[in-house]
């Protein structure tokens, strides 16, 4: 027998105002996001109550884990090294920003790289010719069924052929924009992603087959809790859509890239800190690849002990966090949840007057 009465809301509202001694609750208390979302003091259980958010499995399970990403440009002469650097320091996924110029090149940059057991990603502007040019060494190789994701800048013919390439897997990454608010990232990324499917299914491709081919990559900044909302946020507006063409069991997948401030040089290692609590927003939130950009990043001027830094990072939010090991760890806090289904509501109603 309980002999205590339920608190409620109402109870401990009043009980707060109280405490405040004639300030105003909703000045003093609650403040509003860059989103419009007013962040109260304290969630409860009712929170939940019509929650969109608290409904739905947003992170599948088999994203506990995640792919430890780092960025090669291959314009410096030890592209490869630089790679081998980054795989046997704890990286399993590869991104060149490259051009490549024929199959010599490409031979001597993925020399001594397992290919079957990374993921690996080319940005360029020429993503058809490096195709072909990857589906050859394939066909020389030992490996089979290898894929990997050849990303095209906008939406061009050559969509539309790589999508239909045995070797590739992504082909299409939709970037949302930084310098934005949070609802409308989400919604201008899926406004890009509606384009490029409706492109793709207007020649002959399935929608789940083009859905298939999305990368949908975010920028992860300082409002930890907003930047994990974001990512969960991101994968319920993701299935509401795609549920409109019929497709129940897809799957989004979610690259976060860390961001950087400029620091003068002697505060240079801020970025440090600020990426390892980023990272941590990404992985709560679901991201299936994470970029740590280094610390010196924006100056150009990485170094083997800065990209390294940014390895580690996620090594040890992995390894000795063990952040890879709980599904979804914000699901039924109510502050979390709260947070989630606002940004839906925003992003969904922005995306609508944007497709219409």
């Amino acid at each position: 027998m309980n002999d205590f009465n339920e608190i409620t809301y109402q109870d401990w509202k009043e009980q707060i105002i109280a405490d405040l001694k004639g300030k105003d609750f909703e000045k003093t208390l609650v403040w509003k996001s860059e989103d419009g979302i007013d962040v109260q003091p304290f969630y409860m259980q009712n929170a939940l109550e019509n929650n969109l958010s608290s409904t739905f499995n947003i992170i599948p399970e088999n994203t506990t884990s995640w792919n430890i990403n780092e960025q090669i440009d291959v314009t410096d002469n030890d592209a490869n090294q630089q790679a081998l650097t980054a795989l046997t320091g704890g990286c399993n996924s590869l991104e060149f920003i490259c051009e490549i110029a024929n199959l010599e090149k490409l031979s001597s940059l993925l020399k001594d790289i397992q290919l079957d057991i990374i993921q690996l990603s080319f940005n360029n502007q020429q993503p058809l010719h490096t195709t072909e040019l990857f589906s050859q060494l394939i066909e020389k190789s030992s490996y089979q069924n290898v894929k990997a994701n050849f990303y095209s800048n906008g939406i061009t013919n050559d969509i539309i052929a790589l999508s239909k390439n045995q070797h590739v897997e992504k082909c299409v990454m939709i970037t949302a924009n930084a310098t934005t608010k949070m609802s409308e990232q989400l919604a201008e990324s899926f406004v890009k992603a509606v384009e490029v499917v409706d492109v793709l299914t207007e020649n002959g491709i399935s929608a789940k087959d083009a859905w298939n081919k999305l990368t949908f990559q975010f920028p992860v900044q300082n409002n930890y809790f907003f930047e994990i909302a974001k990512l969960r946020a991101a994968r319920i507006c993701f299935e509401l859509i795609t549920n409109q063409y019929q497709i129940n069991d897809m799957e989004m997948y979610v690259a976060a890239q860390t961001t950087l401030t400029p620091q003068p040089e002697i505060d240079v290692h801020n970025n440090t800190l600020a990426a390892t609590t980023q990272a941590m927003s990404a992985i709560i939130g679901g991201a299936n690849c994470l970029t740590v950009l280094p610390f010196n990043a924006l100056d150009e001027k990485t170094t083997p002990f800065s990209k390294r830094i940014a390895r580690n990072i996620q090594l040890i939010l992995k390894e000795e966090s063990f952040l890879d090991k709980v599904v979804d760890p914000t699901k039924g806090a109510y502050y979390m949840e709260t947070l989630t289904d606002e940004l839906v509501k925003k992003a969904l109603e922005s995306f609508k007057k944007k497709v219409i």
